[in-house]
């Protein structure tokens, strides 16, 4: 009901992901009216954590520790040229989507795509997941602010939801 909202109102590529087995995953997506393809990412999809604004937008609302032990010995290889590579600098970026509140997606997982992602929140106060939506650089230049309070939107119904248990998501399991 949310992602199909989210959807009809940006009429972009939407997706919602959350926790599933201890990892972040694409749960569904929906197409949007543009022809806009990311290579890759289908439903379940978990790769790439530090490339993706889903996954940012989720990371950043973890405690620190835990994002460190997620990453401990694991490397950021980049995806484009655009990609975080550097521990440190991603969560650099981490403490930006905590201020803001959105995570960004500036071409860092592919090439002339741009996406906008917000955390929604369960019961407990933890991210349980993440709307987001997938734009080409030119249309994400002229819509990103737009863009950004739309998924929060989203993120927020969702949020209300869930801690009014009128929504409901498999338990998050700490890993």
């Amino acid at each position: 009901m949310i992602l199909t909202r989210l959807h009809n109102k940006t009429h972009e590529t939407s997706y919602i992901s959350g926790w599933h087995h201890g990892t972040l995953i694409l749960q569904h997506y929906i197409s949007g009216l543009h022809t806009l393809s990311v290579g890759n990412l289908d439903v379940g999809y978990t790769g790439q954590l530090h490339a993706r604004a889903s996954c940012k937008a989720v990371l950043a609302f973890l405690p620190e520790e835990q994002v460190a032990t997620m990453f401990d010995g694991v490397p950021l290889e980049a995806v484009t040229a655009n990609t975080i590579t550097d521990f440190d600098a991603l969560t650099v970026d981490l403490a930006a989507v905590r201020r803001r509140g959105y995570a960004l997606d500036l071409e860092e997982f592919s090439d002339g795509v741009c996406c906008v992602s917000a955390p929604f929140f369960g019961e407990n106060g933890l991210p349980a997941g993440a709307f987001t939506v997938s734009v080409p650089l030119p249309r994400f230049t002229e819509r990103q602010t737009w863009l950004s309070t739309e998924v929060r939107e989203a993120a927020a119904m969702a949020t209300g939801l869930l801690r009014t248990g009128r929504l409901a998501v498999p338990s998050r399991e700490v890993s």
